[in-house]
């Protein structure tokens, strides 16, 4: 189980403003998957920020936007693993009819985080391209930017300094009452 703390857009983007990369970083996560619209996202560790319509049109028009912490769970004992599926014990959870309980996972290296699939019934993508499943392939590695798909389910994966620009474009874009509550993992 992990902790919720509620944090505003503005707080976000106030934070990317005056908090240097690696506070930002220390605080956040250095990687994120970013998702325009809703989802039933139940106890997802995630950042969720509640958007103006008109100016999310670049997002494909989404209602909501949502970003995922891309790190392991307190509880996770292995720091260089990273799962991501529908059930509540991944550490990244998507609670989406189309991704499967343990849909893929993430490794860190020494070169970047690695993708593999973890044999999910509808498919991992990356820039429309079938990722892997480990063992009968090479795994994707990511890089600050890159499409991804999990089921039906899209998003962006950003690194912190893509993220941080994100957050400050998207309060200069809203009135201050728009900003909504984020939900954030936090230990």
């Amino acid at each position: 189980m992990f902790e919720q703390t509620t944090v505003s857009l503005s707080v976000l983007a106030q934070d990317a403003h005056n908090l240097s990369a690696a506070e930002f970083e220390q605080r956040y996560g250095a990687s994120f998957l970013v998702h325009a619209g809703t989802l039933d996202t139940g106890m997802s560790p995630l950042l969720r920020t509640l958007t103006d319509r008109d100016n999310m049109a670049a997002w494909g028009g989404g209602e909501a936007l949502q970003v995922f912490l891309v790190r392991p769970k307190a509880s996770n004992v292995f720091p260089d693993f990273i799962s991501i599926g529908r059930a509540a014990n991944n550490d990244v959870v998507i609670t989406h009819p189309s991704v499967s309980k343990f849909h893929a996972y993430l490794r860190r290296q020494p070169e970047g985080l690695r993708l593999y699939d973890a044999a999910s019934a509808n498919g991992t993508f990356s820039d429309n391209d079938r990722v892997a499943v480990k063992g009968r392939g090479a795994p994707t590695i990511l890089t600050s930017g890159v499409s991804l798909r999990f089921g039906m389910v899209d998003v962006m994966f950003l690194g912190v300094e893509q993220l941080r620009g994100l957050a400050q474009t998207l309060v200069q874009q809203l009135p201050p009452a728009a900003s909504s509550p984020l939900v954030a993992n936090s230990r």
